[in-house]
């Protein structure tokens, strides 16, 4: 696809690409604005149509004649829609939005994309990444670093694996990953039984103010087998409610 687009359609396409980004964005925002959950979807069918726009203008360029687009006409609107369907498609158009993203980031050269970008691509993928249960914290590791490859990432380039010592008094720390450009350290946790969960958490504390002596960003991936019943409890007292920009936790369900 790349040899064959026309520089005006390079420029096109970062232009879709920047509303792509507003479009997750706004979908980010809507579910996690403070409301009853229900009312956290009931945008999914705007969500949907704005998608659709996106889709129709990059069919005009090379290449792109066979993105599908979401039959409207069979969506139904929220007032004849049940409220466990609000989710569903939610979810739906949220992971499509995800996909082109990462396509068309790709296509205009930008591997690593942001932090936010890194933690949605890592909690839309990893599950389909792991084509057997894992036992351990490097089974979910080489399964990233897959991903990663994939996205068009270049080790040793984009990022590294397990580099990056972070030195604090007398202690030395390795991320198990580090996305050099946006300065983002990622550490992988394994959570199979339910008695690991409490000391992962004082883990994940540790880590915070270990990396933070090196890392302006860190991004925490936790694979879960069934162990984590209260992802909110989980999160608690590990990122700051008035600071979460720069702190990430990624639970990931098998």
């Amino acid at each position: 696809m790349e040899s064959t687009r026309k520089p005006e359609d390079q420029l096109a396409t970062t232009m879709e690409l920047a509303q792509v980004d507003a479009l997750v964005q706004a979908m980010k925002v809507s579910v996690g604005t403070p409301q009853d959950k229900q009312w956290q979807y009931v945008s999914y069918k705007s969500f949907a149509r704005k998608y659709n726009n996106i889709i129709k203008s990059l069919k005009s360029m090379q290449g792109f004649q066979s993105l599908g687009e979401f039959e409207l006409s069979k969506i139904p609107s929220p007032g004849d829609a049940l409220i466990f369907q609000y989710k569903e498609i939610f979810d739906m158009v949220y992971t499509e939005a995800l996909s082109l993203q990462a396509l068309l980031a790709n296509l205009v050269g930008r591997r690593t994309g942001s932090p936010t970008e890194i933690e949605d691509f890592i909690q839309i993928r990893l599950r389909s990444a792991m084509h057997s249960k894992p036992t351990c914290e490097k089974d979910i590791q080489n399964a990233i670093d897959t991903l990663f490859i994939g996205r068009d990432m270049q080790k040793g380039v984009d990022y590294g694996r397990e580099i990056g010592r972070v030195h604090v008094s007398s202690k030395e720390v390795i991320p198990d990953f580090v996305v050099y450009s946006l300065s983002l350290a990622i550490e992988v946790k394994f959570l199979g039984e339910s008695k690991r969960q409490n000391r992962i958490v004082d883990e994940i504390a540790a880590d915070i103010t270990q990396y933070s002596a090196k890392y302006s960003q860190i991004l925490f991936v936790v694979y879960d087998l069934g162990c984590i019943k209260d992802e909110r409890h989980f999160r608690q007292g590990l990122i700051d409610p008035k600071n979460t920009s720069n702190i990430r936790i990624v639970i990931v369900k098998h």
